[in-house]
């Protein structure tokens, strides 16, 4: 960032923390304390996903929980003080304003939610992941966009700020007119591809909807149910009318990307 350079640059900088065995370096091991974390209130419900969970590892006692979130939340710390060192060294060369800084993570944690530990299930906790960017030249300090926009969206989007045209092979959409405030239409809809390919499913505006290659499904309302403790989907293929997104639209979805999950889905 302080070499001396005529054209623009691009510096992807990857953190692997926080991540198991959560326990940062000192002092941001003892910052925060383990009395003073919540139990998530999902805790001691019987997971929705009982039978394909068992892949998590055990469910951590109380304590031991509070100890790995206050962990966590010195890993957290201690990556928000080195994002602002970057920062600082971009304000000290004169680049911060005129550089779009973008912070973004590949996973959420569910930390006790539902009784589990990591990320390979359903649940939106795993799925959803902060996409926090800054431009004062195009985008408005303070704005919140409350769209659905998903992880493959992010190249085009970026390309979009910049006034770049994509080479034409990408998937994903170009969401920089959500974060400039243009009315540019948007479908709030963004589809999971799960590594083990034995999932299929979406999220809308409100709702996540997912099956599971065994027929198994779960439908959670995410106005009403946020802690997705409610699975309104029956298992005889039926669900509320509400829902817009079918299997017949996972299908094509799936279909058109060449998933390996086109194999069983539909």
């Amino acid at each position: 960032m302080r070499k001396e350079r005529v054209d623009p640059f691009c510096l992807m900088l990857s953190i692997p923390d926080p991540h198991t065995p959560f326990q940062p370096r000192a002092p941001y091991d003892t910052m925060f304390f383990p009395e003073n974390m919540e139990i998530p209130e999902s805790y001691f419900e019987q997971s929705t996903f009982e039978p394909f969970t068992r892949q998590q590892g055990n469910k951590p006692d109380e304590a031991t929980l509070r100890q790995f979130k206050a962990w966590y939340h010195g890993a957290v710390k201690l990556i928000d003080d080195n994002v602002g060192k970057l920062l600082a060294c971009l304000e000290e060369k004169g680049m911060l304003d005129d550089t779009i800084v973008v912070f973004t993570s590949d996973h959420g944690e569910y930390m006790g939610e539902h009784g589990l530990m990591g990320k390979n299930t359903i649940y939106e906790t795993a799925h959803r992941v902060p996409f926090l960017i800054r431009w004062p030249e195009k985008i408005t300090s303070g704005s919140v966009v409350d769209r659905v926009v998903a992880s493959v969206d992010f190249q085009k989007t970026l390309l979009g700020l910049v006034g770049l045209e994509p080479c034409g092979r990408e998937q994903g959409r170009d969401a920089s007119g959500l974060l400039c405030g243009d009315d540019s239409p948007w479908e709030d809809v963004a589809y999971i591809h799960h590594p083990s390919y034995q999932w299929a499913g979406v999220f809308t505006s409100r709702y996540e909807y997912a099956v599971h290659r065994d027929g198994y499904s779960v439908l959670f309302d995410r106005n009403v149910d946020p802690h997705q403790t409610t699975n309104l989907a029956r298992q005889d293929g039926g669900h509320p009318s509400e829902i817009q997104i079918t299997e017949e639209a996972l299908s094509r979805h799936y279909q058109s990307t060449g998933s390996p999950v086109r194999e069983w889905l539909g």
